[in-house]
């Protein structure tokens, strides 16, 4: 089946409007390639470019969802150079690799809307990330652990566990929701209990753990941040319905996919984006060029 990919012009402003956020003619794109957006309250995942054209967007008539449908892309992230996806449906309790853009399904874990601790089972998955070895890791926040699972499905390593929660890295972490890979092939795991960051090592050692302070800022909920090639940091903005990029030297959002605090599912708007990831035009993943 051949599947193009569609472009679809953004509509022009509205009286009175003035889309700074939008690139103009006298300063360069603030990323070059293609940005994906888990749009998490809409069930869906869009592929935009600078521009704010809309590239790709999953699930549609001609790549409909897999078995089971599509609910609540928690993240999404590009593997195979590009040429796929993997995303966790945190409340479908399930981890998809889809092949981009036809969207077939490739590679799935977990059961569609059924949680439990078993093996082959998850409780609201977070951050999917496929490893360059194929190992694929998850934050399974509900059953309080991290795994480690092979292409074949079988969970190589748990750190944590279902019957307890709490502050005891790696042997047990208080409801882990991130677990980001890092160059040495660590991982970056983040707890939701008491707002502690953990580095541990694939073999189940502790490096360090930190429990960042708090305090007021103009974001809501971030749960993704990434720095971009050049410098700019693009963020998840959950619960404000945005993805926004923002120069660290000025502090100040220099483009945004999305309407401040107004959730939508038309052109330009989103409802609680989660996740989102570069696909750089030679197909790499700058952000996270180590993983598959």
């Amino acid at each position: 089946m051949r599947i193009e990919l569609r472009r679809e012009k953004a509509p022009a402003a509205a009286s009175g409007e003035k889309p700074a956020s939008a690139p103009s003619q006298h300063n360069p794109p603030p990323f070059r390639g293609s940005l994906m957006i888990a749009d998490r309250g809409n069930d869906r995942i869009l592929v935009v470019n600078a521009k704010k054209e809309i590239l790709w967007r999953f699930p549609l008539k001609a790549h409909p969802a897999p078995p089971g449908g599509f609910y609540f892309p928690d993240d999404a992230f590009f593997i195979h150079g590009g040429h796929g996806i993997i995303s966790n449906e945190e409340q479908n309790e399930r981890i998809v690799q889809l092949a981009y853009p036809s969207g077939k399904l490739l590679w799935s874990y977990g059961h569609p809307g059924v949680t439990g601790s078993e093996p082959g089972y998850l409780h609201e998955p977070d951050d999917a990330y496929l490893w360059r070895d194929g190992t694929i890791s998850v934050a399974d926040a509900q059953n309080c652990r991290v795994l480690l699972i092979s292409h074949a499905k079988k969970v190589l390593r748990e750190f944590g566990s279902p019957s307890a929660c709490a502050h005891e890295p790696p042997k047990l972490p208080g409801s882990p929701n991130g677990d980001t890979p890092l160059p040495d092939g660590n991982l970056l795991v983040s707890e939701v209990n008491g707002s502690y960051i953990d580095e541990i090592t694939r073999g189940g050692k502790l490096v360090w753990t930190y429990h960042p302070s708090s305090g007021p800022g103009m974001l809501d909920h971030p749960s993704l941040a990434e720095r971009l090639p050049g410098g700019l940091i693009a963020v998840n903005d959950d619960y404000r319905h945005r993805l926004a990029i923002i120069d660290p030297k000025t502090r100040k959002v220099v483009w945004q996919y999305g309407h401040t605090d107004e959730p939508g599912r038309t052109h330009d708007y989103l409802n609680t984006p989660d996740g989102f990831d570069l696909l750089a035009p030679d197909g790499v993943t700058p952000t996270h060029p180590y993983t598959g």
